[in-house]
């Protein structure tokens, strides 16, 4: 979910929370709470918020998302601790400058490696590979099964003339004990999608026809595995690409549960160039339907989804003389709302701030004035 001025009515003044503590999501019934994460919050623009929808089978699916109280703000334990990616194994965001690039399953955070530069990403910031050293390092993947499913971000540098890593826990070798998932067969540029399996003794390598992959642009790599029936399915931007070369299958016994690399092979070969953003690996073979919706959510948000106008019940005003001040006070639903003066009602009305800090106390925003003896004086609640 995008959130930003672009939404008709949105206003980042609209929140209690400087931090979007506040926001809430909530199912159709509106009533029941739904998991999110937020990856980046940014008032000065778009922020990104991965929302755990309960379904997605129809062509009016959809959910609340509310916020504004002042007593809120703290954000629910599940914004944090991985409810919002349920069978995932591993969930990287790439937001970091340096380590630990935190996993939001809370399994596997990359502790070790050559960090990579942050950089403008696909969602939020992404991380910059410079083709030589930078590479990140899960350790041990011990909950990786017979089925999984691959996937990341990718902007390969034009300049490329080798296999593009991304991810792998065998070292470079036909056969090598493992797997990898690369961009270009060995000692070219073709943009081919490669799926490498070995068991030490006897390997695999599976192949996109070549151009599948283009450089200077974000793509969406994804390989769903199933090592138990020997097979796997390679997706670039959401769509299945035919495996035109390899195969006619995997290594059925190639090992899943090593060191597992992002951004080279384990013998310190084969780095990858280029930008990479939202690094997964989920537990399970995605079918084309998953595929799709998770590319189309990041690459075309709007045209997977839409946004209603933010609606709002306006405020009442109310007045306190008392102690020689003025008292206003409104409700909590007000937050985002300021006070405005004006010395008469004659067309065109010049309304101007009114001095004096707003407070929160006992549950309602208060701002207190002096007497003003300049004579008849107007207030009225702005929306911010």
């Amino acid at each position: 979910v995008n959130l930003s001025t672009n939404l008709a009515g949105f206003s980042y003044h609209q929140f209690a929370s400087s931090s979007g503590g506040d926001l809430r999501f909530a199912d159709e019934s509106g009533y029941l709470p739904i998991p999110y994460e937020i990856d980046q919050w940014n008032t000065n623009g778009i922020s990104s918020v991965w929302v755990n929808v309960p379904s997605l089978s129809t062509t009016n699916d959809f959910v609340w998302a509310y916020w504004g109280d002042p007593l809120a703000t703290n954000p629910p334990d599940y914004t944090t601790n991985g409810a919002v990616w349920p069978n995932y194994d591993l969930v990287w965001h790439l937001e970091q400058s340096g380590f630990p690039y935190a996993d939001s399953t809370l399994d596997y955070p990359a502790l070790s490696g050559i960090a990579p530069v942050q950089t403008g990403g696909i969602v939020g910031e992404g991380q910059e590979f410079n083709g030589t050293t930078t590479f990140l390092d899960s350790g041990t993947v011990a909950s990786l099964n017979n089925a999984f499913t691959l996937s990341a971000w990718v902007d390969i540098s034009p300049a490329v003339n080798n296999i593009q890593t991304i991810w792998a826990n065998q070292q470079g070798g036909f056969g090598s004990a493992g797997f990898s998932l690369f961009v270009n067969a060995y000692k070219t540029a073709n943009g081919a999608v490669l799926l490498d399996t070995g068991d030490g003794a006897s390997g695999s390598e599976i192949s996109t026809a070549a151009g599948a992959v283009g450089f200077g642009k974000w793509h969406l790599v994804t390989a769903a595995i199933n090592r138990s029936a020997a097979t796997a399915a390679i997706y670039v931007d959401g769509v299945p690409e035919p495996i035109v070369s390899g195969g006619p299958g995997l290594v059925s016994d190639f090992v899943n549960n090593a060191d597992l690399n992002f951004g080279r092979f384990t013998n310190s070969s084969l780095y990858f160039t280029g930008a990479i953003d939202e690094g997964r690996i989920y537990s399970g073979v995605e079918d084309s339907n998953w595929v799709w919706a998770e590319y189309l959510t990041v690459a075309s948000n709007s045209v997977l989804e839409s946004y209603s106008s933010v609606t709002r019940s306006a405020p009442s005003l109310s007045v306190n003389l008392a102690g020689g001040s003025v008292g206003f006070l409104w409700p909590a639903s007000g937050v985002g709302y300021a006070l405005y003066s004006a010395t008469n009602l004659a067309p065109p009305v010049s309304w101007s701030s009114a001095t004096g800090q707003v407070v929160w106390t006992n549950n309602q925003w208060q701002i207190s004035l002096p007497p003003d003896s300049a004579g008849a004086r107007y207030y009225r609640l702005q929306s911010q």
